[in-house]
This record gives C-alpha cells, structure tokens and sequence, in this order.
C-alpha cells in the first residue's frame, strides 16, 4: 500500500447543533500523474478527520464516533482531542486515488475519493473529487440514530491544497473557484512552479452538485507534448 503521508484530507464534522462538513485535502500532481497516465493502483492520500465533539473528555462518546468512521473511510486512528468552545477529535485516515470514475464505489469503501483520468481526445488529466451517495447516506443514518442530527453540506465548504511535487514546473487548469482567495470564473491556465502550492476552493455551485449528483470537477493538467510522445511510445511497445 502506498501513502503520501504529507497529504491533508480535513474532515469537520459538527455532531452537536449543525452537522457542518468542511473538507480539505492535499493533492500531489506526482500521485495524479501516476494514477492518471499509469494506472497505477493502491496510492492514498493520509489525512485527518476533524470530528466536533461535545466534550473531550467523554472517552466513551471518542471511541462511537472513531468506531463510527471505520465504516466509512480507510485506515481510521484516533490521533487527540482538541478541548475548547467547540471540542474536536483528531482523526487520521487515508483517502484513495483512483484511476476513472466507472465503477469507482466497488474499488474502495471509502465515502469520498480522488477520481483521475485523461479527457477523451488526451490533451488533458482530470481530477475530480466524488462521493459515494449511498455510503453517506448510510454515514448519516448512522450519525442520525447516535447523535440525534444529520450531516448537511450547506454550510460547508470543500478545498483542496495542490502540491507541485514534481521535477518541473506543472501548469493546471482551473475554473469557477477559488485560488488562493482570489475568484476565478472562466478556465484559467496557471503555472505552478516546483515545490509550490496553491490552494483552491471550488464555487458554492460546484460544492451542490457535489452534494447532490456525487462528483465534482477540480482541476485539469494539460498533457505537455513530451509526454505525448512518452506515452505514445509506450503504447507502441505494447
């Protein structure tokens, strides 16, 4: 099983008055290429779970929202509980990344998931960022009947921190969100130099159909003319 263990996936889950869900995960354009333009298999993002809590100091309560979360997600560990107005538990889990969305639920049980992909005519890899309906379906159920709320993307917000891990600089494709606070509505082409990062909020609009139709556009990588070749060579050979 590989792990990129510097990868945040940020789960805020507020069990108490609204069941809030922010998320935020860090995505690495090397573990993106590999699965996209590779199909390689078994990569995961390692992140955290940040769970609210009434009280910390409910050991009880701790361990039915961890046992509660291993259903649901990869590799769950309960890392510390944060006391303050609003109480949160410390969750570690890994977040798959998984080559096309067809057929993705029955790869991993994990609710959410990192789905990537070249576009039709190859120019570009696709990343997406997709719920399982019926696992999160089944998550609020079971949040409903022991806490005596529901999850609710509503007040949410989903991002995303990407990481340009690679040898060069990578240019991205963005549209109809955030970059590093700033609005971008039509696609944008960017470069994102080595070892830097951008963080990315998609639109209250994308964030919706997220919710309600399980998958989310991202971002896009345009496939450089190099790699073209790299990978049509490759497709001679085979």
């Amino acid at each position: 099983m590989n792990i990129k263990h510097g990868c945040l996936f940020l789960f805020s889950l507020i069990l108490i008055s609204a069941c809030k869900i922010d998320m935020t995960t860090d995505v690495y354009l090397r573990d993106i290429k590999d699965v996209a333009l590779k199909s390689a298999e078994g990569l995961k993002t390692s992140g955290l779970l940040q769970v609210g809590i009434p009280n910390c100091d409910d050991k009880e309560q701790l361990s039915k929202v961890t046992s509660l979360l291993q259903d649901y997600f990869l590799n769950v560990t309960e890392k510390s509980c944060e006391a303050g107005m609003e109480s949160l538990l410390i969750i570690g889990v890994d977040i798959p990344i998984i080559h096309s969305e067809i057929g993705w639920t029955s790869k991993t049980k994990s609710t959410t998931a990192l789905i990537t992909k070249k576009s039709k005519d190859g120019s570009s890899i696709l990343v997406n960022f997709a719920l399982n309906k019926t696992r999160f379906g089944n998550l609020n159920e079971a949040i409903q009947n022991q806490f005596f709320d529901k999850l609710s993307f509503d007040e949410s917000t989903v991002s995303f921190s990407i990481n340009n891990d690679a040898r060069q600089d990578e240019g991205l494709v963005v549209s109809d969100s955030f970059i590093d606070g700033k609005p971008v509505v039509f696609p944008k082409s960017l470069t994102l130099s080595r070892r830097n990062k951008i963080d990315l909020e998609p639109s209250n609009v994308r964030r919706i159909n997220f919710s309600e139709q399980g998958m989310m556009p991202v971002f896009e990588i345009p496939i450089v003319d190099s790699e073209k070749a790299t990978l049509d060579e490759e497709k001679n050979i085979e």
